[in-house]
């Protein structure tokens, strides 16, 4: 194997920071899925509490309809905080916001990694060119080396 590309694989880990980039890529590609699906679900019973809310409180108004505004008002929290039904579609809706929650801030770990990734690649390139800048001019500087067996690890 060619002297440089040992380097650049063994020492530097050109293609393995590659990897590890494109690994958070697509573990924040599932994220975002897993995020997308939470944020659906938990707008999905919001319109369910909603529904059934409205349900209790039409129910409720038939039977109660000489209440005043204000103390059907306070029966309904009433009749709202006893409901088991109620009860356990609010718990699962404050779960799906805290894996929302998760979610997001899973994603925004993922984006500073592979940002830092990104940066680390940028890093490598650079690095790269400079040191085929100074193999190009090792080379016009010294003729009797143009054969290039040093910068192909070829061998004639």
């Amino acid at each position: 194997m060619n002297p440089a590309l040992k380097y650049a694989e063994d020492v530097l880990g050109v293609h393995r920071v590659y990897d590890e980039a494109n690994a958070l890529n697509d573990k924040l590609d599932a994220t975002l899925n897993l995020l997308d699906k939470a944020i659906d679900e938990r707008r999905n019973m919001d319109t369910e509490i909603a529904d059934y809310e409205m349900d209790i409180l039409i129910a409720e108004r038939g039977k109660h309809p000489d209440h005043s505004e204000a103390a059907f008002a306070r029966h309904l929290k009433e009749v709202h905080h006893k409901d088991e039904q109620l009860k356990r579609m609010r718990h699962f809706r404050n779960a799906k916001s805290g894996e929302v929650s998760g979610h997001e801030l899973d994603i925004e770990y993922l984006k500073s990694q592979l940002k830092v990734k990104v940066a680390r690649m940028e890093v490598l390139g650079g690095y790269l060119r400079f040191l085929a800048v100074i193999k190009e001019a090792e080379l016009k500087n010294n003729p009797a080396n143009t054969d290039n067996t040093a910068s192909t690890g070829e061998s004639k």
